[in-house]
């Protein structure tokens, strides 16, 4: 069947070479669109200047837009910038632009945007904190005012964007991975093999990191060959590095700091556990990952890991923030292999599945057509 191309203008200020779930769901969505025949660029607003201004990352253009890096001066700097999107989205006259999270400082450029269709993806827990306040909760409501329909990746979300826009449609859509890519190691049986316990997550407060610092005496009491390894940088790293000297088992942990993403497969591969201590969380990126690659997973019964993972089916769910539920878990997994083989090669049936970029691609195209569409009889009534 014959494909009716769509032009995309996706818009981020979250875009490689940043690392993190935002970055790479932006760059898996657009290269899945274009393989199904649509022709999406990605525009970038960023403060990184050194930056090639336009580029083509694996068969995918993109357009980069860039600020002074002052966070001080970013709603005077993005005045200017907001010019350049206009201009630019003028010329390539975009179909549909989707933008993905929010700021204050980009709602004048949004009012502006006179494509056809503007859709927006609401990727963070932010934006559920924001709306705990009724400031935030304003700002939420006026920037999601400009969208036609909004995209959420998990049913916290969901629910907190229903209640502020009540008249807009909201419509669930999951983070993806390649299959392809992240996948078990046919060669070694990861059940058997290694003692690597591995938390791929940025080194924030919202991670939860803390808690499997905390819970790693336990396990190296019980499992003293294991490595607990950590691969993400962030501003907790050197406070997390002197707990672990407090605790005296520097021995059995390492910080990897950034681990570019072309290794994160390998590294999905030697682990025996992957632990997700987070405590808030939308779908994430990393879960999907690690699942795809046949990982038994522990993580918080928390948003969208907590709707990822069936306990005890496809992985374990312990309470966010508890270091004694996360050591029971792991240990329980370190010391059964049958179960770590069995929860892995379920998660990765369930991955497989339903997970695949190109399939979360194809839903969001649907909407687009069917928004389109509206667009096209309302333009005809007029």
């Amino acid at each position: 069947m014959e494909v009716v191309k769509i032009r995309v203008a996706m818009i981020a200020s979250d875009f490689l070479p940043n690392i993190g779930g935002i970055a790479n769901h932006i760059y898996n969505l657009s290269r899945a669109m274009r393989q199904l025949g649509h022709d999406c660029w990605v525009l970038h607003l960023t403060t990184n200047r050194c930056l090639p201004t336009t580029e083509t990352i694996n068969g995918l253009p993109v357009v980069r837009f860039k600020l002074p890096p002052y966070e001080r001066i970013k709603r005077l700097t993005a005045i200017p910038a907001a010019g350049s999107v206009l201009a630019f989205l003028r010329r390539f006259c975009a179909d549909v632009v989707h933008w993905h999270e929010l700021s204050n400082a980009w709602l004048p450029l949004r009012a502006l945007i006179r494509a056809p269709v503007k859709v927006v993806t609401v990727h963070s827990a932010r934006f559920i904190r924001h709306s705990k306040h009724a400031m935030g909760r304003l700002s939420n409501r006026l920037q999601l005012a400009f969208a036609d329909a909004i995209f959420v990746p998990s049913n916290q979300l969901h629910n907190v964007v229903l209640s502020l826009a009540k008249q807009k449609e909201v419509h669930p859509i999951s983070n993806g991975v390649d299959t392809d890519v992240f996948k078990p190691d046919n060669k070694r049986n990861k059940a058997n093999g290694g003692s690597m316990v591995l938390c791929p997550r940025r080194l924030v407060p919202k991670n939860g990191v803390e808690f499997l610092v905390e819970a790693a005496p336990r396990i190296l009491e019980r499992f003293p060959q294991a490595r607990i390894v950590f691969a993400g940088s962030g501003r907790l790293l050197e406070k997390l590095q002197r707990r672990v000297e407090e605790l005296r088992i520097r021995m059995g942990v390492e910080f990897f700091g950034h681990v570019p993403y072309t290794e994160m497969p390998r590294l999905y591969r030697e682990a025996a556990v992957v632990v997700m201590p987070s405590l808030v969380e939308a779908t994430s990126l990393a879960c999907l990952e690690a699942m795809a690659s046949g990982c038994a997973v522990v993580a918080s019964r928390v948003g969208g890991l907590a709707e990822l993972i069936e306990d005890g089916v496809d992985g374990l769910l312990v309470e966010p923030g508890n270091p004694a539920q996360i050591a029971e878990a792991v240990c329980k997994l370190l010391a059964d292999s049958d179960l770590r083989r069995q929860l892995g090669q379920k998660a990765r049936q369930k991955v497989v599945k339903h997970f695949s970029w190109r399939a979360q691609a194809r839903k969001i195209i649907s909407v687009y057509h069917r928004l389109l569409a509206g667009k096209r009889r309302e333009d005809k009534n007029c």
